[in-house]
């Protein structure tokens, strides 16, 4: 079913009295999120239901969900980051090999 992007919501639910927290999502980005939560940590987060209309609740602990402020940078680490990502440029467009190939197994 094709949501349109105003649709596609995700509601993060937990209370105080229990530890699990339920994850209702339509987006894909984290449906892919939880997907991989699940398959690495299947003893303690797990698929609930798929409801159907591009929905999915996974329920876990809710000690992993999160809340973190964004990195303030030092402007060290910024000129860091810099020259790894024109490294990075530079290597993709010489065609790096290793690059290649994880494009191809997407």
């Amino acid at each position: 079913m094709n949501l349109k992007k105003a649709e596609m919501e995700t509601v993060i639910r937990f209370d105080e009295s229990e530890d699990t927290a339920v994850i209702y999502t339509c987006s894909p980005v984290w449906k892919r999120k939880l997907q991989k939560l699940v398959l690495e940590h299947a003893k303690i987060a797990r698929l609930k239901e798929v409801d159907g209309f591009g929905g999915e609740t996974y329920l876990l602990p809710k000690r992993l969900v999160k809340l973190s402020a964004p990195r303030a940078l030092s402007e060290a680490q910024k000129a860091v980051f810099y020259l790894q990502q024109k490294e990075t440029e530079k290597q993709n467009k010489e065609g790096n090999p290793l690059l290649l190939q994880e494009a191809h197994a997407m």
